[in-house]
């Protein structure tokens, strides 16, 4: 519908995504292993990572002790790129992250 206008449409996202906080990933390119670190969690989350097709290949609920720090077994994906993307359940505020496996 034409009710909603651009900047009204998109305010409440920039929101959410600023109410989230910072999400980061190293190594990338990854090998083995990917280290998940993000900041300003405040409820529950839910991580997965899609292929190039949108497929999601990996999917968890990081546990409230991990203090914003989450590892990944990446050996068993195949070369490629990568969207890690993590989600606030209550609020469906999310981010996201391109990572590369070599």
């Amino acid at each position: 519908g034409m009710g909603i206008s651009p900047s009204t449409d998109r305010s409440p996202i920039a929101c959410l995504t600023i109410y989230i906080g910072i999400l980061n990933l190293y190594p990338n390119p990854a090998k083995d292993e990917i280290i998940l670190n993000y900041s300003g969690r405040k409820n529950e989350m839910h991580l997965e990572i899609y292929d190039a097709l949108g497929i999601i290949i990996y999917e968890t609920k990081p546990k409230d002790d991990t203090h914003g720090s989450v590892k990944i077994n990446s050996s068993q994906f195949h070369p490629g790129a990568y969207t890690v993307k993590l989600t606030e359940v209550t609020t469906g505020g999310f981010l996201t992250r391109k990572i590369i496996k070599e």
